[in-house]
């Protein structure tokens, strides 16, 4: 029997291999069992929902999940048109080749529509890194648009135009350091 201490007090038991999971009684008052399996990376940042996320993590090397930053699937009248996932300019750039991504361009893929993403600045202009061939066709990578620009084409991937009123309200600008 394996014990692992948990966070917010609390001891769990466990047989090496098997997923069966125990509270030691007396140990802490936490009401979820949660501890992380072999080879799965702990919780980072702890302002998602922790509960769920550390659980997620004692289903296993084999069963992965991904917590993105923040992706947003661009739709039109119920059509999806574009998955993208936005990071705050000065974030680091990720390895486009991680399963997570791949797992996030072969979504798109299957879709047939685009997978990029975009770093957004401060001032609101956009760096975009197209992660499928679909945004390629729209987007060139490292490309720093004004947010007039980005939303533009935004309206552009639904096959709609970017109305006056919508436009005058858009920032014009773009960030000078346009890379992560």
């Amino acid at each position: 029997m394996t014990t692992v201490k948990i966070t917010g007090g609390g001891v769990l038991a466990c047989r090496p291999g098997s997923s069966a999971v125990r509270r030691i009684p007396g140990t802490g008052t936490r009401s979820h069992y949660t501890t992380v399996a072999p080879g799965v990376k702990p919780e980072r940042s702890h302002w998602r929902d922790e509960g769920l996320s550390l659980r997620h993590r004692l289903y296993g090397f084999d069963c992965p999940a991904l917590d993105l930053d923040f992706i947003l699937m661009e739709y039109d009248a119920g059509r999806p048109v574009a998955l993208v996932e936005y990071k705050a300019l000065g974030a680091p750039m990720p390895d486009s080749e991680h399963p997570s991504l791949v797992a996030l361009r072969r979504l798109a893929d299957s879709a047939r529509i685009p997978c990029l993403m975009a770093f957004y600045s401060p001032v609101w202009s956009f760096s975009v890194y197209p992660l499928n061939d679909h945004a390629r066709e729209r987007f060139t990578s490292g490309e720093v648009l004004s947010e007039l620009e980005y939303v533009t084409r935004l309206y552009e991937l639904r096959g709609r135009e970017l109305s006056a009123d919508v436009a005058c309200r858009l920032n014009q600008v773009t960030a000078k350091e346009g890379k992560p």
